[in-house]
């Protein structure tokens, strides 16, 4: 029987102890830094508003559009079918309004990251080397490549749902 030695066990349990309270740490270095919770909450805030905004007005957009394709199919919204189709519509709308909120909160937080990133270098316990500088082209960039990763993240979300609803035989 094959097992793991007690010397190679204990590391990796102090790895998952750190790894579970990895999470909690980081929430309270951000509440006892001001200038954290500005950089952290800025961007949420900021797609809260977009995504109340702009997705909610989607969101009612399609459901009239679904009671006016259940309408003309000749069902009653109000009937027992037609609940069926509105509770059924209503469900892929909010896996979508999902999948929107997530993508949305990291185009708006991308700008963000590196921000966040550098104050929070400032106050780690294990001190690391100042960043430096960056420039305007150094920042665009790196939204750029967030923006890509984002785009790529989406067409593979897409695609993994398109397939979940493909029968295998």
């Amino acid at each position: 029987m094959n097992t793991i030695s007690r010397k190679k066990l204990f590391p990796r349990i102090r790895s998952l102890w750190f790894g579970l309270t990895l999470p909690y740490r980081a929430l309270k270095l951000i509440f006892i830094n001001k200038s954290l919770l500005f950089w952290s909450a800025l961007p949420l805030a900021l797609t809260f508003i977009l995504f109340i905004y702009g997705i909610s007005q989607l969101q009612d957009w399609a459901t009239s559009l679904l009671q006016e394709y259940i309408a003309r199919l000749g069902f009653d919204p109000a009937s027992l079918i037609g609940r069926f189709f509105m509770l059924s519509g209503k469900m892929i709308l909010w896996m979508v309004a999902a999948l929107t909120f997530i993508f949305t909160s990291s185009i708006v937080a991308s700008p963000f990251n590196d921000i966040l990133a550098e104050r929070s270098e400032r106050v780690t316990e294990i001190p690391l080397p100042p960043v430096t500088k960056k420039t305007l082209k150094a920042h665009v960039k790196l939204i750029g490549i967030d923006l890509f990763k984002t785009a790529i993240a989406f067409i593979a979300a897409v695609f993994a749902i398109i397939f979940c609803w493909v029968p295998v035989v």
